[in-house]
């Protein structure tokens, strides 16, 4: 459960990642309102996320995964609160005893923690509904002639 009163968030699942030059898109799905939010990824996210090693190797993700451990707390999601200026302002959560506290973390860093982790991504569901598109039929099919 998010603390956060004024703002609808809503759970989301990520699709797929889709690479371009220097960059990748993340296709984030919400599924009651059939609406995708796209958004770009720089590389080397996406090779952190890509990576699977156990924690063996010394990221920036792991080394606070590991902190938040020995303080005897764990990450429970993510959530996008606010989209400015190309930024994806995001909120880790974490439960320490009977506190959900929020640390403002970098969007990129907040997923990689999450995908490892298998904990939920959350979005404002304005964010979703003014930058993302909704999956329709008539898309589908659209697509599916010009390919």
């Amino acid at each position: 459960m998010l603390p956060m009163a004024k703002n609808m968030f809503v759970n989301v699942k990520l699709l797929t990642i889709v690479p371009s030059i220097n960059t990748y898109t993340a296709y984030f799905f919400h599924k009651r309102t059939c609406m995708v939010l796209p958004i770009v990824v720089p590389e080397h996210s996406i090779q952190m996320i890509l990576r699977d090693n156990n924690g063996r190797s010394p990221t920036l993700q792991n080394t606070v995964f590991r902190i938040i451990r020995l303080l005897n707390a764990d990450i429970t999601s993510i959530s996008i609160y606010l989209y400015r200026d190309t930024t994806y302002y995001t909120y880790l959560h974490i439960k320490a005893g009977d506190r959900i506290l929020e640390i403002n973390c970098s969007f990129e860093d907040g997923l990689i923690l999450c995908l490892h982790l298998n904990r939920p991504i959350y979005i404002d569901e304005r964010i979703i509904s003014k930058n993302g598109f909704k999956i329709t039929k008539e898309l589908i099919e659209r697509s599916l002639i010009s390919a």
